[in-house]
């Protein structure tokens, strides 16, 4: 029979084990709550998420401009991928490529991720399936002086990557405002009810980049 101390031992192995487990857990959950946050802070229209030329004295203006630009990009792109144009709120689902374990497995994660209508989710929660068509390894989360962060967007889904690229090709970016030198110029604008999903989401970011350059 095992003695009163070793007993203790035992004891306090198990509860080390368990808060370390907690912890390591809690760490996985992390990864997908940058990500999640990502995409909260694009749905809200702060399309400076994740910007690290922001609040750069270093930074050019262009710098702050492109990350915004590809932000909306990639916010556009996946809704339109996953044909939610016409939705004001969406869900966005993370599966990571493996489970994060100190001294272990590496520092950098790759995520899938799925878009799906708001009015989905209830359906979603209780699915054994929550990922049926996710775009793969869509964002590398990375891990430096402990903290967890996006480091990288990843287009290998093709499907996705084309409907990116025809966006970035189609879409003027700079229809309603326009950039000269260190002032915004405003163009024409004329709106109608009949706006495509497209064309209103661009006039409330080029609303935005006029906000931010008030600021």
């Amino acid at each position: 029979m095992l003695g009163k101390k070793s007993k203790l031992v035992i004891f306090f192995l198990m509860v080390i084990s368990i808060i370390t487990f907690i912890s390591i857990l809690g760490e996985n959950h992390r990864i997908e709550g940058i990500v999640t946050n990502y995409f909260n802070q694009l749905k809200n229209g702060n399309y400076l998420v994740n910007c690290k030329h922001h609040n750069n004295h270093a930074a050019t203006t262009n710098d702050v401009e492109q990350c915004m630009d590809q932000n909306f990009l990639i916010e556009l792109s996946l809704l339109k991928h996953y044909q939610l144009l016409d939705n004001n709120d969406y869900i966005v689902y993370i599966k990571p490529d493996l489970f994060w374990i100190p001294y272990i497995t590496q520092s950098k994660i790759n995520v899938d991720i799925q878009l799906f209508n708001k009015t989905q989710e209830d359906s979603i929660l209780f699915s054994s399936k929550k990922l049926d068509n996710p775009v793969k390894k869509a964002f590398e989360i990375e891990r430096v002086n402990g903290v967890w962060k996006i480091s990288g967007v990843q287009f290998n889904d093709k499907k996705w990557h084309q409907t990116y690229n025809e966006l970035k090709e189609n879409i003027t970016l700079n229809q309603y405002i326009e950039r000269r030198g260190e002032q915004l110029a405003l163009k024409e604008i004329l709106i109608q009810k009949n706006s495509s999903a497209i064309d209103k989401k661009l006039l409330r970011f080029s609303l935005y980049k006029l906000n931010t350059f008030l600021k």
